[in-house]
């Protein structure tokens, strides 16, 4: 993904702060990101009066010189289609927020910020398709039909046809795989031996030979392959955990 999207974190807690990058980048290290923190809202004011923009805020409500509601009104005088995420100890506080004509996107209360602001984010990046499920298409004289690739676990041959199992049942295409790969191309997506694709979000362990998937099917891997398989695995693995 080519598109750097810009995040500002907007507490004058800097533990919080630390917190918030934290989740964010450990969260997202496929997402092209940038997270700028501020521990005073002035500063946040100063880059904007010098046309730095942000997609994405996290502003805390409640902080000394200018709150946070009033600090998300000069970011939407700015820009009409950031997001706006409130941070607040208080819900009745965050929800009489909505009484503004900020439209914030959400609120996060921070005692729940760990587990709540993974899922904040990652509405808000399908949102704007930054997250956005890509599909492989079935067609043939009876039926059409869309195959999530995210689901698809592995991929074999069986005659003429290639067969998609996945997390939702399996699926049937009179092609190739080789045919198949190239239309996916996906980079998730390996070839482990002529006869079998899988997909790395679904491997589950690799012991010698094999690769044994999250639904416990083993799949061998050819001799020539062996390598080249475990390293893709292991940086799947370094980029996902």
């Amino acid at each position: 993904m080519d598109q750097i999207l810009k995040i500002a974190a907007v507490d004058d807690d800097e533990e919080m702060l630390r917190k918030i990058r934290k989740n964010i980048i450990q969260a997202f290290k496929r997402v092209n990101i940038v997270v700028t923190t501020y521990n005073q809202p002035r500063w946040l004011i100063y880059d904007m009066q010098e046309s730095v923009i942000h997609d994405i805020y996290f502003i805390d409500i409640i902080m000394p010189d200018i709150n946070g509601i009033e600090l998300a009104q000069k970011v939407r005088e700015k820009s009409k289609e950031a997001y706006i995420v409130f941070l607040t100890a208080y819900p009745n506080y965050a929800l009489r927020s909505y009484a503004y004509t900020i439209k914030a996107y959400q609120y996060i209360l921070k005692n729940e910020m760990e587990r709540t602001l993974v899922s904040v984010l990652q509405e808000i990046l399908l949102d704007i398709n930054i997250l956005q499920e890509k599909y492989y298409i079935i067609k043939n004289r009876i039926r059409l039909e869309k195959v999530k690739i995210s689901d698809i676990t592995y991929i074999y041959k069986e005659g003429k046809n290639a067969i998609f199992v996945t997390s939702n049942g399996n699926y049937k295409d009179r092609k190739s795989l080789g045919k198949v790969f190239s239309e996916l191309s996906s980079n998730d997506l390996m070839f482990v031996e002529r006869g079998a694709i899988v997909n790395l979000a679904h491997v589950k362990t690799v012991i010698k030979h094999d690769v044994i998937m999250d639904n416990n099917v083993v799949i061998p891997i050819s001799r020539v392959n062996v390598s080249k398989v475990k390293q893709a695995i292991a940086e799947y693995w370094n980029r996902k955990i």
